[in-house]
């Protein structure tokens, strides 16, 4: 529901991918063109993002340049370098509704410049979710066993590769294992790998974050942005130093609604309110957005709120590295307990378990990370010039 972006738009690797196979797909582009800002000083246009990037992306390489090869959080740099209250807002509104964490203190700049796509990108038309039924459709053609609501407890080595349990007690055995679960799921220990992960692989995910952010969706008649003259895909940033950022995407994709996204604190106080008081929250948020001015005369329907911090499989939203980390290629571990020398893997895949300078988290690194572990199983299970792998014992397993 609402506001949903591939980032990077066109050249977005998931999309270069899905595009072409599926040639029929309806999309259009959020190019980022209206946008406007709510912040102490009062209403601003396009140059409240503009500026701040300008002047946080000078201070990054004047650090970089100072300090080659070393890192620094997003809340240091602004300290360190710019010092201001506008620049301090900023900071705190990108940590929060971009990155998704708790504050800038918690955002690696490595990790926050290198990633080249920026807000907006490509939005399909009915949301991103008929690609994977396109792809489930099919996996399920080719032989693919996919078994949703299933969540897996443990994970133990054998002599043939692993065997996995559910929660409800059904046993899986395979050679070859790639789990896209939430980061946050692994790092509170709700899997149980029998033997331990690596400490190689336990550094890596303690380095990374995974981060609260809350996704709103109010539905609005079409004749208010009509009447308003609101244009599709526009963006309003609410940073206001010392208050909660939020950030509100209006008439997403031509679709009579209204995104909101809240991070840190906020989005877990939100999800976790009554309803009642999660509408008055939302009424206060939109007063401080004139263009909305009498938004709520126009509702058309109940608002949806997402349960990425609550859902106890999900835990958090997306992730970001936390400073002086950097996500690393895919974190594999090699089935060696009994003597296999490898032939067997794990392998962890996912926006938060890659690094890609195509995008540092996000869709491109899942899109990467997946690609990734299947050619290295594919290879593993057909050495040399060799037909496809037999896909009668493959499972997905959601």
């Amino acid at each position: 529901a609402g506001a949903h972006w591939m980032h990077g738009g066109e050249a977005n690797q998931f999309w270069e991918w899905a595009k072409p196979r599926y040639p029929d797909l309806k999309y259009s582009v959020d190019t980022v063109e209206n946008i406007h800002a709510v912040t102490a000083e009062g209403i601003k246009g396009p140059e409240f993002r503009e500026e701040n990037f300008q002047v946080f992306a000078d201070a990054w390489e004047k650090f970089s340049t100072e300090n080659p090869d070393k890192d620094i959080s997003l809340a240091e740099l602004q300290n360190k370098y710019i010092g201001t209250e506008n620049s301090k807002a900023f900071a705190d509104f990108m940590a929060q509704c971009w990155m998704g964490a708790t504050g800038p203190d918690k955002i690696s700049c490595t990790d926050y410049f290198s990633d080249p796509n920026g807000p907006g990108g490509v939005q399909v038309k009915g949301g991103n979710q008929q690609i994977i039924d396109r792809m489930a459709k099919e996996a399920l053609e080719a032989g693919v066993t996919i078994k949703t609501g299933v969540r897996i407890t443990d994970v133990m080595q054998t002599k043939s590769g692993y065997q996995l349990s559910d929660s409800e007690g059904g046993q899986y055995s395979a050679a070859h294992v790639a789990m896209s679960v939430p980061l946050a799921v692994l790092k509170k220990g709700l899997i149980n790998f029998d033997p331990p992960l690596s400490p190689d692989t336990q550094k890596q995910m303690d380095g990374i974050g995974s981060v609260p952010m809350t996704k709103v969706f109010l539905p609005v008649k079409e004749e208010f942005f009509t009447k308003n003259n609101i244009k599709k895909d526009t963006h309003i940033d609410i940073a206001i130093n010392g208050q909660p950022p939020a950030f509100a995407h209006l008439y997403s994709n031509g679709t009579a609604g209204i995104t909101f996204l809240m991070g840190g604190d906020l989005a877990l106080r939100f999800e976790k309110a009554e309803m009642k008081n999660q509408i008055g929250a939302l009424k206060e948020l939109m007063k401080k957005i004139p263009q909305l001015n009498g938004v709520t005369d126009y509702s058309d329907g109940p608002m949806f709120v997402s349960d990425w911090n609550t859902n106890p499989l999900a835990l958090g939203a997306y992730t970001a590295a936390l400073p002086g980390n950097k996500r690393q290629g895919v974190m594999t571990e090699n089935n060696t307990r009994f003597g296999g020398g490898g032939s067997s893997t794990l392998s962890f895949i996912g926006e938060g378990a890659c690094y890609s300078t195509d995008g540092a988290g996000g869709m491109s690194s899942a899109h990467m990370s997946g690609k990734r572990a299947a050619q290295n199983i594919h290879a593993k299970m057909n050495p040399g010039p060799k037909p496809g792998p037999n896909l009668d014992n493959f499972y997905v397993l959601d």
